[in-house]
């Protein structure tokens, strides 16, 4: 794949995110959540361990700790907008 590929395919990739994360925090509000659901949420969510079965178990290591490292970041994102949608404090 050339720079410009992979360029483009982040940009579409990092558009989603946006697009889902923040379709996720209308729900959650439209639904009644709270700033402090959101939170409970989040951290139900990260408790849990995401685990990808592959081969190579480096490999799914290395998988499985990028895609908690996105995960924590979209649900971080998803929070801030839950507060924000709701003319909340922002969660610290």
């Amino acid at each position: 794949m050339d720079l410009e590929a992979a360029i483009k395919l982040e940009c579409r990739l990092t558009a989603l995110e946006f697009y889902a994360t923040k379709l996720g925090a209308a729900l959650m509000v439209f639904g009644g959540g709270t700033v402090k659901t959101a939170e409970a949420a989040m951290k139900d969510q990260l408790a849990r361990e995401q685990i990808l079965p592959m081969l190579d178990p480096a490999v799914s290591d290395l998988a499985s700790a990028e895609l908690n490292e996105a995960l924590e970041k979209l649900l971080l994102m998803q929070l801030e907008l839950v507060a924000q949608m709701r003319g909340e404090p922002r969660p610290q």
